[in-house]
């Protein structure tokens, strides 16, 4: 004798994420409520390394604690850069603009000490250090 009950699952759902489901199992009806994704986090990491052609500036919380030279892979200690705030240029038909935000790939970096101004060439890409990197930087 069979029965009258369907023998796979039906299921029925309403609406998108936050609402009820409700599963069919034969005799047994399942309800739950769909959780919705996290809101995104603030980026915590204080670590940036702005890459250029020719250099690397290690920059912590805005302010530049290394540069390294791509060539040597040696950080070049005592660079005009160093411990000076790094401001985002922006690159236009103008020429250069200072801009709002992180630096992003295709920008210049300016750092400024005293009198003494320095600009980078334009970044091509933006790194996270290792941790061994960052232990190597000068207190």
């Amino acid at each position: 004798m069979r029965s009258s009950r369907a023998r796979s699952p039906r299921a029925k759902e309403r609406g998108g994420a936050g609402d009820n489901l409700a599963v069919s199992c034969g005799a047994r009806i399942l309800s739950f409520t769909t959780m919705s994704p996290p809101a995104p986090s603030p980026d915590r990491r204080r670590h940036r390394v702005y890459v250029t052609r020719t250099t690397e500036y290690h920059v912590r919380d805005g302010v530049c604690v290394a540069v390294r030279d791509r060539g040597t892979d040696g950080f070049r200690h005592g660079h005009l850069a160093e411990r000076q705030h790094a401001t985002r240029l922006c690159l236009s038909p103008d020429g250069m603009q200072p801009g709002t935000g992180e630096p992003q790939p295709g920008d210049a970096i300016a750092f400024q000490a005293g009198e003494r101004r320095l600009v980078t060439g334009a970044i091509e890409k933006i790194v996270r250090p290792g941790k061994t990197t960052v232990e190597r930087y000068r207190a």
